[in-house]
């Protein structure tokens, strides 16, 4: 039990340490907010839940049998992918107050990286999962470990992909503050 602790506070830190580190950048105001390390956390968190449903669905085929924790993961990965949605567009809206990171925010909503925004890591990262994790749920009962298996490869290879992205963007859309020098 104490090294199943030990572990949870480390995978914690783990999730939210590229948060941190980035925010230590002050030069990019984009990445200057503390709520970066919290949407670090809940899109490792969800990108953690897919990962795990994603074996245990290999494993249930593998195995010929059903193992009743899924519905429960593929539950969570629902409340995780709606609360990443929310920091997302919080952390988007928040972090504007500088016009570096006004622009960083523009880039990705309207300018060169929107299309892997919108379409990467909001149709692919979170629509797709979250659509397909609904319809899981209500036909769960009726499918066997194969069909279970397609269709958590359908929700959550995309999800995965789109929690990749998601951190691809958060690098590719920042940008440096202009250099203030003191008395000019």
């Amino acid at each position: 039990r104490g090294i199943g602790l030990a572990g949870g506070v480390l995978a914690v830190m783990t999730m939210v340490y590229t948060g941190l580190l980035l925010g230590a950048a002050r030069a990019i105001p984009f990445w200057s907010t503390p709520a970066l390390p919290l949407l670090f956390l809940t899109s490792a968190l969800s990108a953690g839940m897919m990962s795990v449903t994603l074996i245990l669905s290999i494993y249930m085929v593998v195995e010929d049998k059903v193992v009743a924790a899924e519905s429960n993961l593929l539950k969570a990965d629902i409340v995780l992918l709606v609360i990443e949605a929310f920091v997302v567009f919080s952390y988007l809206y928040l972090v504007r107050a500088n016009l570096a990171a006004k622009a960083s925010v523009d880039s990705l909503l309207r300018g060169e990286l929107s299309s892997f925004f919108w379409v990467g890591f909001i149709v692919l990262g979170l629509m797709v999962p979250l659509s397909v994790e609904l319809t899981i749920l209500s036909s769960l009962e009726d499918a066997g470990p194969e069909g279970r298996m397609v269709v958590t490869l359908v929700a959550l290879v995309p999800g995965l992909a789109g929690g990749y992205i998601l951190r691809h963007l958060v690098m590719a859309a920042a940008i440096k503050s202009p250099l203030v020098v003191i008395g000019r």
